[in-house]
């Protein structure tokens, strides 16, 4: 009885000149010995990982006939927190309590477990032993290390945030930004166009990543251009339109059947940053010029639309060298093609399509 009443007082005045001094949050320090055990551990943010500790033979042995307390403290942030405490009285072995919600700690069979979920602000979790008359000193000391993947946050054109598309007057300068947060290990965040070709990269801890493509022209290739990181939950792209005269893209087929363009109507491809055709119309070169207006419609998105017209009976549509007009804000574009009712005279071959565009000065 004498016995169980020392420790009872033991445990009394320990727990009281611990807490008189003692603060849940302080700044993370590490207190080592030469008698600190210490491991690094590699874990996946957004798991749960297991710890364990079991105090050594000697360490049981120098607290024997006496009484003493384990505690785990997590820095997170640079800031270090009590997350568990473990008491021990002689060989007996008082539950652990858990000092916050970030873990759950136990013991079993004379071994510390602790349970938490991993967080990329995590650094280290220190094991330190408490006892009467005595300093205070790390006994383990946990080093974590904490891999997450990169981020990409977000992707600008000219200080702008954009979301897949982005429409640019010709003769622009355009820059593309990447903002990101790199993970850890650092990885390669890279600028992409088309191709799959890296334009620019870097391994820096976060962005921007900033590629300049220069002035921007109508007849070049409207570029695609992506910022990607591996394992990234989102990568970004975006597709740079330029607010240009619309623009028909050649075709295989160069010499059009006249039945069949009245049966089947005619669709030929047109590269444009809007769907909004204001008016289309044809003129026939020869062998009688004419004029006509014609209905046409698109289908897809920008910036490749499939053009579409239809012509009925009664269209006045008839063999010769057409040229079809597309006109949108921006401006005008044209192709030239023929229609005829005996298209075995020209080969495969036939006479070849001529396309071409023009700004849009005044209404047509």
């Amino acid at each position: 009885m004498g016995r169980l009443f020392y420790y009872l007082c033991a445990m009394i005045l320990l727990e009281l000149f611990h807490g008189d001094w003692k603060s849940n949050v302080f700044a993370c320090t590490r207190m080592l010995t030469n008698q600190t055990f210490f491991e690094e551990i590699t874990a996946k943010e957004n798991t749960q990982y297991n710890f364990s500790f079991r105090p050594k033979d000697e360490l049981r042995e120098t607290a024997k006939d006496s009484v003493f307390i384990i505690e785990v403290k997590l820095c997170d942030n640079g800031n270090s927190h009590l997350v568990c405490r473990c008491r021990w009285i002689s060989e007996n072995i008082s539950p652990c309590k858990n000092m916050g919600n970030v873990t759950i700690c136990d013991v079993y069979n004379s071994e510390m477990l602790l349970s938490m979920l991993i967080k990329r602000s995590y650094r280290d979790l220190m094991w330190e032993l408490y006892r009467h008359n005595s300093a205070p000193r790390v006994v383990k000391l946990t080093s974590l290390h904490v891999r997450y993947p990169a981020n990409v946050t977000g992707l600008q054109v000219n200080g702008q945030e954009v979301n897949q598309t982005r429409v640019i007057d010709e003769k622009q300068e355009v820059s593309v930004s990447c903002f990101f947060t790199n993970g850890n290990p650092l990885v390669s965040v890279r600028l992409i166009d088309d191709t799959g070709r890296a334009q620019s990269s870097t391994t820096h801890g976060q962005g921007p990543l900033t590629l300049s493509l220069g002035q921007f022209r109508c007849q070049d290739v409207w570029p695609t251009i992506k910022c990607e990181a591996p394992e990234s939950e989102r990568n970004r792209s975006v597709v740079i339109f330029g607010k240009c005269p619309p623009q028909f893209l050649q075709t295989d087929t160069q010499v059009l059947a006249l039945r069949r363009v009245l049966q089947e109507g005619l669709t030929l491809r047109l590269r444009s940053y809007t769907s909004d055709i204001k008016k289309c119309h044809m003129t026939r070169l020869s062998p009688q010029p004419s004029y006509i207006e014609v209905t046409c419609g698109l289908a897809g998105s920008a910036p490749e639309f499939n053009l579409t017209l239809r012509f009925t009976a009664d269209s006045y549509i008839g063999e010769g060298i057409w040229m079809l007009h597309a006109i949108t804000e921006a401006g005008s574009s044209n192709i030239t093609f023929m229609i005829t009712n005996n298209t075995s005279e020209f080969g495969n071959q036939g006479p070849a399509m001529t396309s071409g565009n023009k700004k849009l000065n005044t209404s047509e």
